[in-house]
């Protein structure tokens, strides 16, 4: 089978209601379809589409143009002609435009290649499952009120979707954390509920956005700033998720960064708290103002280093010696031993005195109930 010629159609397509969101207000797809022709009379087919009619003749002139590399081939050599057009682009930097009419002449070729053996294409890549989860999409627009989100929301519920895309955006971070909690509280929380912020924001307001909807357990947030940002992207996932995005990211960050962070990683294999004790500017701070007598808030009892060394012993740092009061130059406000200096069952001052209390009231101490159950125990419950 041989490729005989390459057709393309503009279509404008009209939508019922206007696609609102943080940036576009969409009231018509402009559709290039694009044709394979055979000489065994199949028909391969694909199509791009647009939010502008306008913007149609761009991507038909980028289709056409890279007619003369698939007229006369057969279209099992996908791959090979795939590999001759991207060899062709390459002073035209492969992206955006370009990549739109390689990848309609493509998807016309496996197309062709699926008719041609009477099998979806899915068949042909090799099948690995019959079915995956899907996602209400096409909805939950900016352009909607709360109680109009909440009744579409209802809607996918009813219609057996268990999850679904809503667009947020501008005018207000609080109207929009509203908007989002209503939505949440409709479907509830084991349905999954992604947001797509179509690029309106940049990454100041992204950051803030990402921290505000934590407690709505977004499945993801989707373009918070402009598709270009990848570095602006990077780094709105990792104020938003710092660990989780540290291990995705595989430090792909500017090599200052990746060097630190892999130092501190380093440090702190030998080093206790390598950055709490000395990197951290609030530590820093609270210990200067400690040893200059100036802001001595961390408690200490008279017992603290003669009968009692456990927050000695606590000290992951070992900035309290023998004598119990504690080092200045060495501590980085943990406040592990302020923990166990108010724990009434591991200070032996406070333990001491919730026993005398206990006893001059008649109430009973943690001991007492230990004792009970050993004697119902013994007496095999009666």
């Amino acid at each position: 089978m041989k490729i005989t010629g390459l057709r393309t159609a503009r279509v404008d397509l009209p939508l019922r209601e206007p696609f609102v969101t943080a940036i576009h207000e969409i009231r018509s797809i402009g559709c290039l379809l694009v044709y394979l022709d055979t000489d065994e009379g199949l028909t391969g087919e694909s199509y791009l589409w647009l939010s502008s009619a306008g913007h149609l003749p761009v991507l038909d002139a980028m289709v056409r143009g890279l007619a003369d590399l698939v007229v006369g081939r057969d279209p099992s050599d996908a791959p090979a002609i795939w590999q001759d057009m991207w060899d062709a682009v390459e002073l035209l930097d492969r992206r955006g435009v370009i990549m739109f009419g390689m990848f309609a002449i493509d998807t016309a070729c496996w197309d062709l290649m699926g008719k041609a053996r009477e099998a979806p294409v899915h068949r042909l890549l090799g099948t690995v499952r019959d079915r995956i989860p899907v996602y209400a999409d096409g909805g939950l627009f900016t352009s909607m009120t709360i109680p109009e989100l909440v009744t579409q929301a209802n809607g996918f519920l009813d219609k057996g979707f268990r999850a679904m895309k809503m667009r947020i955006g501008p005018p207000t971070l609080a109207d929009t954390e509203q908007r989002v909690a209503a939505v949440r509280e409709a479907i509830g929380a084991d349905v999954a509920l992604m947001a797509d912020v179509n690029q309106g924001l940049d990454v100041a307001e992204a950051i803030r956005l990402g921290r505000a909807l934590e407690p709505y357990k977004l499945a993801w947030l989707e373009e918070p700033v402009a598709g270009h940002e990848i570095a602006g992207a990077a780094r709105v996932a990792a104020e938003i998720e710092p660990f989780k995005t540290a291990i995705t990211l595989k430090f792909e960050r500017a090599w200052p960064f990746a060097l630190y962070a892999g130092g501190l990683i380093v440090a702190s294999l030998f080093v206790e708290r390598v950055f709490c004790r000395f990197l951290c500017p609030l530590g820093g701070a609270l210990a200067i103002l400690g040893r200059l007598h100036m802001f001595r808030w961390l408690k200490r009892r008279p017992e603290c280093g003669g009968a009692c060394h456990i927050c000695e012993s606590s000290c992951p740092v070992q900035a309290i010696p023998r004598g119990g009061r504690i080092n200045m130059n060495e501590c980085f406000q943990c406040l592990d031993c302020q923990v166990d200096y108010f724990d009434e069952t591991t200070c032996p001052p406070l333990v001491a005195r919730r026993k005398r209390r206990a006893r001059a009231t008649g109430a009973p101490t943690p001991s007492s109930y230990a004792a009970a159950g050993a004697a119902f125990t013994r007496d095999g419950g009666r």
